[in-house]
């Protein structure tokens, strides 16, 4: 289960204003999201060109960070349009691998417009369940 956000990040600098985005996959456990929410200013600066020993990166440190679009299961958090990276951790730590394991049954269904075979299933189960034993 691949979850990918994409995130925007404005600011200004020397009197310019900047508009950076980036795709980001998340890791697999939404448990603890503190790391890559730490994470997150340095990447978008990588992706963006961005040296991250610069005043300019100082400043995106401090800067506030969105979330425009995800998917994956992660996308019900921003289906009523983007929202703060603060809010989106907040319902990411919400996610229990339950619902995970839940939402993976649900796409095995022959109905589902996403249907997984019953390997996919397994191995994203599996993969969950791997990475809530390292997360904790």
């Amino acid at each position: 289960m691949t979850n990918v956000i994409t995130v925007q990040m404005l600011f200004h600098f020397k009197g310019e204003q900047y508009d950076f985005s980036a795709e980001i996959q998340l890791p697999l456990h939404l448990g603890n999201m503190t790391e890559f929410y730490y994470s997150l200013p340095r990447r978008i600066a990588e992706r963006n060109g961005v040296d991250t020993y610069s005043y300019m990166f100082d400043m995106m440190e401090s800067s506030p960070i969105e979330v425009i679009s995800a998917k994956g299961y992660v996308a019900r958090f921003v289906e009523n349009g983007s929202i703060s990276m603060d809010e989106f951790v907040a319902a990411c730590q919400e996610v229990t691998p339950e619902a995970l394991l839940a939402d993976i049954a649900e796409q095995m269904k022959p109905s589902s417009a996403n249907s997984l075979s019953i390997e996919e299933g397994l191995k994203l189960a599996y993969e969950i369940g791997l990475s809530q034993g390292a997360a904790e």
